[in-house]
């Protein structure tokens, strides 16, 4: 819950092309060129490892003809590994791993919020990058030198090649979406340890706002776990409810009749969570009583010495049968967690001046 996933999508048209003052980077040019530098909207943040460079026209990103690779001589290749933002593995081997490389020369966040290509001008190069054991990447097949020489507007109709990328970064507080929690009712845990109010957190019961205060609590990388109740202010339910009771008489010996009841529970919310989902129950039963009158045990009784009955026997059979039919997930699908609202999508910067808002 502290980690909070931000995916980002920008034109490389997007790419700065403009001399600007960067005195921080160190260079003794003071006009420093950014045309291979990406600016990003969140500083402090550190990859989550998910990075991706794909063709295709704006808006397409979710469509079927949009790749993040080409086809080469050698097969196919992944833009990341082509435009050198994936040179290295895990463990720091020069061996492509599918994945962003999270390095201070290709993602530099906390100071300067930029993603850097090993090229100045990546989309116009030639420039093949090798491997450990001397495997070269291909070379990019189809480039838009133009992204670097036109106004904005003329970058944009160039421009091919977009990026998708999210970043982590650490969170102190929590929105439950709840108010008027109940008081002591929450069990926040870390890694299966239960975490202590007023040291590793404090929570507004009103609000619903956890903050949370340890070093253990706020780690992005921890997997927090937080159970609570509350209280509505105002419960709207859908519920239905309905039940007969159908009797048919026979005789004044022999009766029967059937009960049928139904029961229904309307989830709330568009993606229900689990326990609160749509459920339906379906109940019946068949009953029947029988009053028979054995004149024999009558006679029976009467051969007892000192025994005379007054009035007749009488013998009640009753039985009945019932089933119950519960449903308890009509849909056949429910969410863990919906994630609502944990995707924020904006357009990275193309003008200078949002550079030298980071100094």
């Amino acid at each position: 819950m502290p980690t909070e996933v931000k995916p980002h999508l920008t034109s490389i048209a997007q790419i700065i092309s403009n001399h600007i003052s960067f005195p921080k980077i160190g260079r003794t040019d003071s006009n420093a060129i950014l045309e291979g530098c990406v600016a990003l909207s969140s500083c402090n943040a550190s990859i989550s490892g998910f990075g991706k460079i794909y063709k295709g026209l704006p808006g397409a990103e979710q469509g079927n003809s949009v790749f993040d690779y080409q086809e080469g001589a050698g097969g196919t290749m992944k833009y990341l590994e082509i435009l050198g933002l994936d040179q290295y593995n895990t463990s720091n081997v020069r061996d492509p791993d599918g994945r962003m490389d999270d390095r201070t020369e290709i993602f530099r966040p906390d100071d300067w919020g930029l993603l850097i290509f090993p090229h100045r001008r990546p989309f116009a190069s030639d420039t093949t990058f090798v491997d450990t054991v001397g495997n070269e990447t291909q070379e990019l097949q189809v480039k838009t030198p133009d992204i670097y020489e036109y106004t904005d507007v003329q970058k944009a109709d160039a421009s091919q090649y977009y990026i998708q990328m999210a970043t982590i970064t650490r969170g102190s507080i929590i929105n439950l979406q709840k108010a008027n929690i109940i008081e002591n009712s929450e069990r926040i845990s870390v890694g299966g340890q239960l975490l202590t109010k007023g040291s590793d957190y404090q929570i507004d019961y009103d609000f619903g706002r956890i903050t949370l205060l340890s070093e253990k609590a706020i780690d992005p990388n921890a997997d927090i776990s937080i159970d609570y109740e509350y209280a509505p202010f105002l419960a709207v339910q859908k519920k239905t409810l309905l039940g007969t009771r159908l009797e048919y008489l026979h005789s004044n010996d022999f009766e029967i009749g059937t009960t049928l009841l139904y029961k229904s529970d309307k989830a709330q919310d568009r993606k229900p969570r689990v326990g609160q989902e749509t459920a339906v129950s379906f109940v019946y039963d068949v009953d029947a009583s029988l009053k028979l009158h054995p004149n024999f045990l009558t006679t029976v009784a009467d051969a007892l010495p000192f025994v005379e009955t007054e009035s007749p026997s009488n013998l009640n059979l009753q039985g009945e049968i019932a089933q119950s039919r519960p449903n308890p997930n009509v849909e056949g699908q429910a969410w863990v967690d919906d994630f609502e609202s944990a995707v924020d999508q904006l357009s990275l910067s193309i003008h200078p001046g949002e550079f030298l808002s980071l100094l």
